[in-house]
């Protein structure tokens, strides 16, 4: 594994291409490596220069952007970056800017300069996911307890610094053992809400990592009976087996006095569906659509949607609700932040006029 230590200098008048040179000599006395260069690229917006350890095993980068006159170094180890904090890396940063302020252009001053995140290269998982408006979050993954291919998708679960278990179907993060209360308690309405599920009927298409079955079986008032339909065994298997603390002990057991747990396709349940069913959870368009003849008056279609971060989803998410209930449904919004989204997530709950 090789770790990526970037700084960017903003120089205050054009540099020459010796200065790289230079400052390579300084991170040479600081890492205790002899660098040598090996190529210089020079186009008409960029100026590369790239230098190499002679083990082979560190890399140096200097990038000279001209229009800018900013400087970014890219240092790249497997050691040595590995060993160092953030405060080492600012008092690396400012060693270079003192001893070149000259052919910077610049006193030494910090506002001049920026550390941007060590990045983690070379693991055998990757560390880094994307938030829905496409940041960059690096998550901290401490080991993963469970990887396998369904049928369906791809399942991982990383046991992480912050969030406990992680559950991640085709690389995006589903859910996390401290989001009980942040993501499965606000699609509900919990606890302002908890009154809605006494005695109700309720039907959870999907929902394999088990997590609303335990929130609605936990109430004080729980609902007379809850069906849940999920189409991917290895997903309920594995959340069962490697994350309890969302699921158990319902998920394992697939059935009870009040619940009932049934691995298949979803659609072509509520083709056999009662029309009975007075509260339903669904999170698919498709499924709104085929479940109006299932909610009677006082029915609620509770779904979540996107981040808050990405306006335009979450509005043509609302239009499509619209377009498809009409005036037949109040529409309600909710959001909560969502410690293992590290971003606010949007939620909406219809109920039937």
């Amino acid at each position: 594994m090789s770790e990526k230590g970037i700084l960017e200098f903003k120089a205050l008048r054009s540099v020459e291409s010796c200065l790289f040179h230079r400052c390579c000599l300084t991170l040479e006395r600081h890492f205790g490596l002899n660098f040598e260069k090996i190529q210089k690229i020079k186009g008409s917006k960029v100026e590369t220069v790239f230098y190499q350890s002679e083990d082979l095993n560190s890399t140096l980068m200097f990038k000279y952007h001209i229009a800018s006159k900013a400087i970014t170094i890219e240092i790249d180890s497997p050691t040595f970056l590995k060993t160092m904090s953030f405060e080492d890396m600012q008092d690396l940063a400012k060693l270079i800017q003192m001893e070149h302020e000259q052919d910077l252009g610049f006193p030494n001053q910090s506002d001049s300069w920026q550390q941007l995140p060590i990045l983690q290269l070379g693991q055998s998982f990757n560390q880094y996911l994307t938030t829905s408006d496409g940041r960059v979050i690096q998550y901290g993954f401490k080991s993963r307890v469970f990887h396998d291919q369904s049928k369906y998708q791809t399942i991982d679960i990383y046991d992480t610094e912050d969030h406990g278990k992680i559950l991640l179907l085709d690389g995006v993060v589903n859910l996390a053992e401290n989001d009980t209360k942040a993501y499965t308690e606000i699609l509900l309405g919990l606890p302002k809400n908890e009154e809605q599920f006494n005695q109700k009927r309720v039907l959870i298409l999907g929902g394999g990592d088990g997590g609303l079955l335990k929130s609605l079986l936990t109430l004080t008032h729980p609902p007379s009976q809850i069906d849940m339909v999920e189409i991917d065994e290895k997903v309920m298997t594995a959340c069962s087996t490697h994350i309890p603390s969302i699921c158990e002990p319902y998920l394992s057991q697939r059935s009870g006095p009040n619940f009932n747990v049934i691995t298949g396709d979803c659609f072509r349940y509520l083709e056999v569906a009662q029309a009975s069913a007075k509260l339903s959870i669904w999170s698919i368009q498709r499924a709104l659509q085929e479940s109006r003849t299932l909610l009677d008056q006082g029915g609620k279609y509770l779904t979540h949607c996107n981040g808050i971060n990405v306006p335009s989803s979450v509005g043509n998410f609302k239009t499509m609700l619209k377009s498809i209930v009409k005036d037949r449904a109040q529409i309600i919004m909710r959001s909560s932040f969502v410690p293992s989204f590290h971003e606010v997530w949007t939620f909406f709950e219809l109920e039937m006029k």
